[in-house]
């Protein structure tokens, strides 16, 4: 069986084969200048060493040092590009993972006072005398102690979806907490994520935000939070004698410290914000309306604006 080709004679002054040469460099070059515009930050994975722990960290913006403590299960990953791009203009921004935490090594800390200890060691490390220091959830416990500890260490302090410890804090959902301690395996995604926000659109928004971020290189690639990690962090937050001592000393802050809640937070109510300013004596309070407990993320802008505020 014979096949014929038939081939077309390009008619004088159409050049197609040409004009596909141009196209195809002019189109990487827009796609290039696309990404590099709305991506234009690439994360510098770096290791801090400290005893028994490689801490993973990278720096974001210039000007005085913001470190940023994150909340349970989540890692560096995780943080919102918006808010940090929105921070990031007048701040150096110092975002790392715990010890035995997403790309740091060793064993998970197994209580918020070794992470604090932990917190003062990185910054020795980075040679950062004084910072001013931003904690979420968890992070913000990790803060109160590492202010009320090395008070000659802290700058400004901001806590955001805060609660006293042990027997004074209050209560979120029941039902929640227990979905949450039911699936301490899982993703941050599929366990945390749908409870830290009001609306599905708000909280698809900052999924694709976070997941553009880690493709396009804006935020660096990792593991999720290693499953010991979180059972070590949920055991310590359980001695009530130690959470109950973090109360006791939050009157020692000196720092001024800005407090920051979501009005529909069903995982740490409000009211726990406003009890643990009643503790520190230079200090205020802002409720954000429509705003659950990830109220940094989905009121991005709004909190960012009041943190620069704040520290500026």
């Amino acid at each position: 069986m014979k096949i014929k080709t038939i081939i077309t004679p390009i008619k004088k002054g159409h050049k197609p084969f040409y004009v596909v040469l141009i196209l195809i460099p002019l189109l990487f070059i827009f796609l290039s200048l696309t990404i590099n515009y709305f991506f234009p930050f690439k994360a510098q994975l770096k290791y801090a060493a400290l005893p028994g722990s490689e801490i993973a960290y990278y720096t974001r913006g210039s000007g005085y040092p913001l470190i940023l403590l994150s909340g349970f299960g989540m890692t560096m990953k995780h943080w919102d590009p918006l808010l940090l791009n929105k921070l990031s203009e007048n701040n150096e921004l110092i975002i790392f993972d715990y010890r035995g935490v997403g790309n740091s090594t060793g064993h998970p800390d197994k209580s918020t006072k070794e992470m604090a200890t932990d917190i003062i060691q990185l910054m020795d490390s980075l040679k950062i005398k004084k910072a001013n220091i931003l904690g979420w959830s968890l992070g913000s416990f990790v803060g109160e102690i590492v202010a009320e500890s090395y008070p000659q260490r802290v700058n400004k302090l901001i806590l955001v979806s805060t609660a006293l410890g042990g027997d004074q804090g209050i209560e979120g959902s029941t039902q929640i907490a227990n979905a949450i301690q039911q699936n301490l395996g899982g993703s941050w995604e599929h366990v945390y994520v749908p409870f830290l926000f009001t609306t599905e659109e708000s909280k698809n928004n900052y999924l694709m935000r976070i997941r553009l971020s880690q493709f396009f290189g804006e935020s660096p690639a990792g593991p999720d939070e290693v499953i010991d990690a979180k059972f070590a962090i949920e055991l310590a937050l359980s001695n009530k004698t130690d959470e109950n001592k973090r109360n006791l000393y939050l009157s020692s802050i000196t720092s001024s410290t800005l407090i920051i809640s979501g009005k529909e937070d069903k995982l740490v109510p409000p009211a726990n914000s406003e009890r643990t300013a009643g503790y520190i004596s230079n200090s205020k309070v802002v409720i954000i309306p429509q705003a659950g407990h990830a109220v940094l993320f989905e009121k991005a802008s709004d909190v960012a604006r009041l943190i620069d505020e704040f520290l500026h």
